[in-house]
């Protein structure tokens, strides 16, 4: 009964001491299971201790409310939705403040079982989820991530199929082909499980995701299509980028680096449509039409396996690694002289047509790669913004951007502070609320480092 209340490792060392209060001659015997109880914790952490079963959807949801139930202060669970034959199509949030938008957090999501005979993704998902509850206030990285991301999960996107063993939904239809897309437009009908993720994902600001499938062992990044329809290498204006996403996660797995596969993939990552190409894929359609990064895991080379031994272990890490890639990058806010948020203002890279906007309270978040950068920051109303910036290699930037009203002359105003809703950032960027602008020539790059600069 106590098995989401109490953590591991503690869940063991209480049985074992009701043990020894029960079996006092045994006591040094089982202290010495105690201590080996401990020792594996420390060394294998917390993840080896969860055990992957299968759930069908009665089981799935009773799973998630328990979770809820017991962890209430950091989850939020929800539907988006119903799939054909009328099932849930659940989330869980898991933030320090679930339901609350945060300034400065960025959104992360999970998809998994798109396909319903492909069930790994599904039991990972369910299994991540207790991860992070249970290690929440009791592992330092499992508390970072909660605190500083607002995570969703989703276990299963496709509840019908999953319940009626078959890759495509009730109606028969391939859910990761009925997306719009960008080369041959919207589909004629489009199946109300893709309708709620693309409702659901456009009612975030999502940064970053994957959705996760089974059949192979490689992630997968865009593009998925390609101008001619031929399984031919289609680039993106982000490809590099996305190779360094895609290596996160296999360099993180258990066996994806090395895993043998076909010579289109190397280090366990491809192209999707030098893989195979594919019309109306989910990856692409957040890449194109939302402001979103996603890449496509496949986590295993059995779809349905019978046992799920191993796949936990070799999964958390690279789940947890990639999902913290969301705080990489470069990420701030836009502002105006006086220190109020701006919204709707784009940040956009040189030669690159992917663009991100600010939000309500004026941030925003860019996901990069190291290297030298030149970015334009514009609103309607506002005098453009270029400069250069630098990112190292596994330090994030922090970096706040003041527009000047047209007609304003910027040698007029005062030197400007942030905003008072950017005083959450901290949280994330570990940065001061009284920075103070600065001017740099677009010839010396602003370079990445562990405080906050501000940009007029």
């Amino acid at each position: 009964q106590c098995r989401h209340c109490i953590p591991e490792p503690y869940r063991s060392c209480l049985a074992i001491y009701i043990i020894i209060e029960m079996n006092k001659p045994c006591s040094v015997l089982i202290t010495f299971l105690m201590c080996i109880t401990l020792r594996s914790h420390v060394m294998w952490g917390a993840h080896a201790l969860v055990q992957l079963d299968h759930h069908d959807y009665d089981e799935m949801t009773q799973f998630l409310q328990d979770i809820h139930n017991n962890y209430p202060s950091i989850t939020k669970l929800f539907s988006i939705g119903q799939s054909v034959q009328g099932r849930e199509l659940w989330v869980m949030e898991i933030s320090d403040q679930p339901g609350i938008v945060e300034p400065g957090e960025p959104d992360f999501k999970y998809v998994a079982n798109m396909h319903g005979d492909e069930v790994v993704g599904r039991e990972v998902c369910l299994g991540l989820i207790q991860h992070l509850c249970e290690n929440y206030q009791v592992d330092a990285n499992i508390t970072r991530l909660v605190d500083n991301i607002d995570i969703f999960i989703m276990p299963s996107m496709n509840p019908d199929g999953y319940e009626l063993n078959q890759r495509a939904n009730a109606h028969n239809v391939d859910l990761n082909r009925n997306f719009p897309d960008q080369f041959l437009g919207i589909p004629r009908l489009m199946e109300p499980e893709v309708m709620a993720v693309m409702n659901f994902s456009k009612s975030h600001r999502f940064v970053l995701s994957a959705n996760l499938h089974g059949g192979a062992l490689v992630a997968n990044y865009p593009f998925d299509n390609s101008r001619s329809g031929k399984s031919e290498y289609s680039r993106c204006d982000d490809d590099a980028l996305f190779q360094d996403l895609s290596l996160t996660y296999s360099k993180a797995h258990g066996q994806m680096f090395n895993y043998p596969d076909p010579s289109s993939m190397n280090q366990g990552i491809t192209n999707g449509a030098a893989w195979y190409a594919i019309s109306g894929g989910m990856q692409d359609w957040n890449y194109v039409f939302t402001e979103n990064m996603e890449i496509t895991l496949e986590i295993s080379s059995v779809k349905f396996p019978y046992s799920l031994t191993g796949y936990w272990e070799m999964n958390l890490p690279a789940m947890l690694s990639y999902m913290s890639r969301v705080l990489s990058g470069m990420s701030g806010y836009v502002i105006d002289p006086m220190g109020n948020s701006i919204s709707g203002a784009v940040i956009q890279l040189e030669f690159n047509l992917k663009t991100v906007t600010s939000g309500q309270f004026g941030d925003y978040h860019r996901i990069l790669g190291a290297g030298r950068y030149n970015i334009s920051v514009s609103k309607m109303g506002y005098s453009s913004l270029n400069t250069s910036i630098e990112i190292m290699d596994g330090v994030p930037l922090h970096l706040n951007f003041t527009l000047t009203p047209d007609g304003i002359t910027p040698s007029l105003i005062a030197i400007s502070q942030m905003p008072s809703s950017a005083s959450t950032m901290s949280k994330v960027s570990q940065s001061t609320s009284n920075a103070m602008s600065t001017s740099t020539s677009s010839t010396t790059p602003i370079r990445s480092s562990s405080t906050s600069k501000e940009m007029a």
